[in-house]
């Protein structure tokens, strides 16, 4: 006969038996111990896969399995593993009875020399509530690396120093914001202004650690050891200030301006750049509405956001901020309702993707665009278009950098309902306080 297929749980070998005769009896039927006897001898299991014997003493068999689960090289150290993990387990849950149970004489015992192994020493559980006091301003002032994390400044001194000039005078007289029924945030009669004993520096740095890192209002809570209405009323009351004051400084500079602080690889290849544009997109929960559903539907992102235009001059400062439009809007007519335009001069040029064809919209100003060439018709791209390609892109990417910038977690998780009435100040301050970063642009 041909190749028998011998199928066991624990070989999975085919074996050639030859010739096979005498396996059947006179009767024709099927002689199993004729059949082992022409059978070749198999490859025994090492004695590392041995079954071990059953309780009763008797030896099943010795049969091998299929994924041993201990052999003789790590059946010492697989036992130490467990011992450990065992004993840690007793000692963080002071459970004395467990370090009985590990099922061998090498496992810790509380009545081996217990007095010689001080528990309450070598373990000391951790109370949260007195960790997270180390996030306060006065804590992490002297370390840049920590007040840029928490606070998107590269470090205190520049922290402060916006606090002092821009927002000090304002947040002396400004009052919290209470609702949609508070008709100003500045109010001359103190008798109407809430009081909050967290200092406006302490909340300054409150508000910019819920922007950057998306701190729960909870958690913050307890950090700074107020209530979370207090918490969500700071937040709500200094974003407001931030954005107005942010937004009365002119972001957009003139052109003199821009082409002294223009980088070599611009000047030698576009000169004229005035502004480099692109659009991005944060993800939103959700609307009830189903028309406001389709309207913030984005077929890019395949989820309901928002989308922005942000505009940076050639030395990478973020220059142009515009509002919050529904997801679903394109980039030309983002474009075209942002705002940009009115800005532009005469003789500008505008560097963009290829997404952004508004040539029509900018030739009645007088500004040029700046876009990578397309293949159209052709099967493959010239050389000379390839090299434009690359130089376009080498240069554009800085408002990609500059993009990431903003991404902070606020912003890179999904905007709740409850933050749609101020999504404008959110993005536009989160922004601003990225062009007081080192420069992306050398």
């Amino acid at each position: 006969m041909g190749a028998r297929l011998i199928s066991s749980c624990h070989d999975f070998e085919v074996t050639d038996v030859g010739n096979y005769d005498g396996a059947e009896d006179n009767d024709g039927k099927f002689d199993y111990n004729e059949e082992v006897k022409h059978r070749p001898p198999t490859k025994k299991a090492p004695n590392d896969c041995k079954k071990p014997p059953s309780p009763n003493g008797n030896n099943v068999g010795e049969r091998t399995t299929l994924v041993p689960q201990v052999f003789s090289w790590n059946a010492k150290k697989q036992h130490e593993t467990v011992t450990s993990k065992i004993a840690s387990l007793a000692i963080q849950r002071k459970d004395y009875q467990l370090l009985d149970t590990g099922g061998s004489s090498d496992v810790l015992s509380i009545n081996e020399d217990v007095d010689s192994f001080h528990v309450e020493d070598s373990f000391e559980p951790v109370n949260l509530l007195d960790e997270v006091d180390h996030l306060r301003e006065k804590n992490i002032k002297d370390n840049d690396e920590d007040v840029k994390y928490y606070t998107g400044f590269p470090d205190y001194a520049t922290l402060l120093a916006f606090f002092e000039v821009l927002l000090e005078s304002d947040a002396t007289v400004m009052r919290q914001w209470d609702g949609k029924n508070c008709k100003s945030n500045y109010d001359d009669e103190s008798k109407h202004r809430r009081h909050c004993k967290l200092p406006l520096l302490e909340q300054f740095f409150l508000t910019l650690v819920r922007l950057r890192i998306g701190l729960f209002e909870y958690d913050l809570s307890k950090r700074f050891d107020i209530s979370q209405a207090t918490v969500s009323r700071i937040t709500a009351t200094w974003i407001n200030l931030l954005y107005r004051t942010l937004k009365g400084i002119e972001t957009f500079p003139p052109w003199h301006i821009v082409k002294k602080y223009m980088p070599e690889s611009f000047k030698k290849q576009y000169p004229d750049t005035r502004v480099i544009i692109d659009a991005t997109e944060f993800y939103v929960e959700r609307p009830s509405s189903l028309l406001s559903q389709c309207s913030t539907f984005s077929a890019s992102k395949n989820n309901n956001t928002v989308k922005v235009l942000i505009g940076i001059t050639p030395s990478g400062v973020i220059s142009f901020v515009s509002k919050c439009y529904e997801g679903s809007i394109s980039d030309r007519k983002l474009v075209g309702v942002s705002g940009l335009l009115e800005k532009l001069e005469p003789g500008d040029q505008i560097m963009a993707d290829k997404g952004f064809q508004i040539q029509d919209l900018l030739a009645p100003l007088g500004v040029q665009l700046t876009i990578p060439p397309f293949l159209a018709s052709k099967a493959q791209m010239a050389a000379s278009d390839v090299i434009v390609t690359k130089k376009i892109a080498n240069l554009r990417v800085h408002v990609e950098r500059a993009i990431g910038r903003v991404r902070v977690s606020i912003l890179m998780n999904i905007i709740p309902a409850t933050m749609w009435d101020s999504i404008n100040e959110v993005v536009y301050v989160c922004c601003m306080i990225t062009n007081f970063s080192p420069p992306l642009v050398s």
